[in-house]
């Protein structure tokens, strides 16, 4: 922090005012969003409460299946528990809080991309994003992610410049990342790649053995993270990779191509993304220019690799944005000194025409952006609980603590009931992650046998009751589920599904279903 108020300090009075009107700006809109926690949130926080409890960093105690992709989260999460905070309210805050030091990072970073020195509109496009400002809050890694990355840039910044001596501070928040996202070591290539450079070169000041130790330190961290996952859970790579990459019949990733259009059309990032390339251009082209190039690179690559994600707010692009706004800062700055700083060096109060409405413009756009976020937001937060809150009541009264329920939405559902879960969207459980649909409904149906099973469709009743999720219906169409399984209470939503409640014969015996009142409470 003490370059970011170095370069805050050497900024003019206007652009200060400008910084913290465009810091304000951003907290408000946190605030706006912060009662939004996505419902995957739930999943990474009831593995830490695991973690806390004692069970190991698991989703059911007693199965080590990792249905979560983000390790280091977990762990600071099972901490935060340990410490007696609030987990849901742990994981928003702390998202929010670190995402709050990014424009500031930026600022500091800024200094080190063409023209050489500090300005705030890197920092300004950041505090702009709605995205940005909703995944900060929204419980899941996002926001630390995003501030991890964020840091290694600016490290990169006094790391590898002309003048470094041969720190190599950026190796720490490289590390977590790594820790924090499967893609995570990927992103250190960048960093990585020109420490190695500029090691090899004669003239360097950077000794080699700097590299080095910075590839130790993160190579080493993610080996040891891939050998306790090799010993804990059986697997190289998390379970998540199978339910969501290799099996895509269970959880269906949309397209890179319209993701990413969709993204540059729904924001404001269309009026000045193209000068994110401009800095490239400019030779000789920096480290930091490289870094931040390059994980935009990889984050790409890897959205293309996996597919889009289905989640509001375009989570997987928001680890990057920080980056592409200090490309598109430079780049912007190169252009107002080409054409407008030499035709009013004598006459400074004429740049404020140019300046006021470029603000004003990107505010404005920040504006119906997040208006358009808003709507998704309250469409999601004011559906998904009346399916939610109602089946949660509902088994804390009726389900016993050793009752197993099957469902997709493994998030809010399992983390407040407490209850053991089959994932029927596979995230969680090894099995349904590697077998078809078919294969995973006579699993469920005919293995597992859990109590009660949740199958999110539309209709009702045999023949007319369908789903989205092909494992639900393929479920729906065993002749032993309707044998043996019974509807016993349907929650409705305008959403794109309801939540049907299905019981087995064993749990209706047990808890009275189907009999008589008078029956029930004598039970």
């Amino acid at each position: 922090m003490g370059s970011a108020l170095t370069a805050f300090g050497r900024l003019g009075f206007p652009s200060k005012c400008c910084f913290l009107l465009g810091f304000a700006w951003f907290l408000c809109l946190q605030y706006r969003s912060y009662g939004f926690t996505v419902d995957d949130a739930y999943i990474s926080l009831r593995y830490a409460e695991n973690l806390a409890s004692g069970f190991g960093p698991v989703f059911n105690p007693g199965e080590r299946t990792e249905g979560s992709s983000n390790f280091l989260w977990v762990v600071i999460l099972a901490g935060a528990r340990l410490l007696g905070a609030n987990p849901v309210h742990a994981a928003k805050l702390l998202g929010a809080i670190l995402v709050l030091l990014v424009p500031w990072m930026l600022l500091s970073a800024s200094s080190r991309l063409p023209p050489k020195r500090p300005n705030i509109i890197a920092p300004w496009l950041s505090m702009l994003s709605a995205p940005l400002a909703v995944w900060s809050v929204a419980g899941l890694e996002t926001g630390a992610y995003t501030f991890l990355l964020t840091w290694a840039i600016s490290a990169a910044a006094s790391d590898l410049s002309e003048d470094s001596v041969g720190r190599t501070s950026g190796c720490v928040p490289l590390l977590g990342a790594a820790l924090m996202r499967p893609e995570g070591i990927a992103l250190s290539g960048p960093y990585l790649a020109i420490a190695w450079w500029r090691g090899f070169q004669p003239a360097s000041r950077f000794p080699l053995r700097r590299a080095l130790s910075a590839t130790a330190i993160v190579a080493g961290g993610f080996l040891a993270l891939t050998l306790f996952r090799l010993w804990f859970y059986g697997d190289l790579v998390p379970n998540t990779y199978y339910a969501k990459v290799t099996n895509p019949t269970l959880f269906p990733m949309g397209s890179a191509g319209p993701y990413l259009l969709g993204f540059l059309t729904g924001t404001s990032t269309w009026m000045w993304v193209g000068a994110a390339l401009i800095p490239c251009l400019v030779r000789p082209v920096g480290a930091t220019t490289i870094v931040a190039a390059g994980m935009i690179a990889t984050q790409l690559g890897f959205i293309g690799w996996v597919g889009a994600d289905w989640m509001l707010g375009w989570r997987f692009i928001v680890p990057v944005l920080p980056a592409l706004c200090l490309l598109a800062g430079s780049g912007i700055q190169l252009i107002y000194d080409r054409f407008v700083e030499r035709r009013t060096s004598r006459a400074p109060a004429k740049k404020w025409l140019v300046i006021a409405p470029a603000m004003a413009i990107t505010a404005l756009a920040s504006v119906d952006s997040f208006g358009a976020l808003e709507k998704k937001i309250t469409a999601y937060t004011d559906t998904i609980p009346l399916m939610e809150t109602p089946l949660i009541d509902w088994l804390k009264r009726e389900a016993p603590p050793r009752t197993t329920i099957a469902m997709g939405d493994c998030g809010a559902v399992p983390y407040h009931s407490r209850l053991e879960t089959i994932d029927m969207l596979g995230l969680n459980d090894a099995f349904v992650a590697r077998h078809s649909p078919a294969e995973n409904a006579r699993y469920v149906v005919r293995e597992r046998k859990p109590d009660l099973i949740v199958i999110s469709g539309r209709g009702s009743g045999r023949g007319s009751l369908r789903s989205l999720f092909r494992l639900d219906q393929e479920i729906l169409n065993l002749d032993d589920f309707w044998q043996h399984y019974e509807e016993v209470e349907v929650w409705k939503s305008s959403w794109s599904y309801d939540y049907h409640l299905f019981a087995g014969e064993e749990f209706r015996h047990r808890q009275g279903f189907g009999s008589s009142e008078a029956d029930r409470n004598a039970q």
